[in-house]
């Protein structure tokens, strides 16, 4: 897991650099954070003859680092942001039979099964534009890009793992609400966002075949106490 954390933040720290050039003297925010992280939906699915095998990943802790900087003149700030989910496990749902669930009705019945253990690294270079001020609450929006890249740290078994781990880093857009609380030269920060990308999965029998590309959102909610230089 240790890689994934230094890619982290290597990314963050070929960020930074564009942020402050463009703020030419303004302050710079760091801000570590501290948080959630909720995947939805399936990650993709795999069929192996009539039966289908959907992937999920679970809800973790996760941890962050924030570098900000003000455009001059305009109001709005840049950020480069690292995130990393270290206990984001995957878990494997596969479908095993219809059952009655009363006058006309049925139902699917599936089974769950841990799969593997894994982490989430979630880089994203964002705009920060702010609201109407709200008393000493400062709204802001969200919006910016970045990479999802999922860390295997265990063994899928021979057919899940060619097929989970050929193309497991993806592009997202990212999009999300938070406010700033002053206090003095600090401020406390509360975020909401929304990482959204396809998640790609190759067919382990034939790699070069794409089983399934699922839009795949992944929810984040973050406290941090946010530093300014001056």
């Amino acid at each position: 897991m240790k890689h994934h954390f230094f890619l982290g933040l290597t990314t963050l720290a070929f960020m930074a650099p564009p942020a402050v050039a463009a703020a030419q003297g303004p302050a710079i925010s760091i801000t570590p954070v501290v948080g959630a992280y909720r995947p939805t939906g399936d990650l993709g699915s795999i069929q192996n003859g009539e039966q289908v095998t959907r992937i999920r990943a679970r809800a973790s802790t996760m941890l962050g680092t924030a570098v900000e900087a003000g455009i001059p003149g305009s109001g709005l700030r840049v950020r480069g942001q690292v995130l990393y989910a270290p206990g984001t496990g995957l878990d494997a749902r596969t479908f095993e039979a219809f059952e009655s669930c009363g006058a006309n009705c049925q139902r699917a019945v599936y089974a769950d099964s841990p799969l593997a253990d894994a982490s989430v690294l979630l880089t994203s270079a964002d705009l920060l534009v702010p609201a109407p001020r709200l008393g000493s609450v400062r709204p802001f929006g969200v919006l910016g890009a970045g990479v999802r890249r999922y860390g295997l740290d265990s063994g899928l078994g021979e057919t899940l793992t060619s097929t989970v781990s050929e193309d497991r880093t993806s592009f997202v857009a990212h999009v999300g609400v938070g406010v700033h609380v002053p206090i003095r030269r600090l401020a406390l920060t509360a975020e909401v966002g929304d990482y959204f990308g396809r998640t790609r999965f190759l067919d382990a029998g034939s790699p070069s075949v794409l089983a399934s590309e699922d839009m795949q959102h992944d929810l984040s909610v973050t406290l941090g106490l946010r530093w300014s230089t001056h």
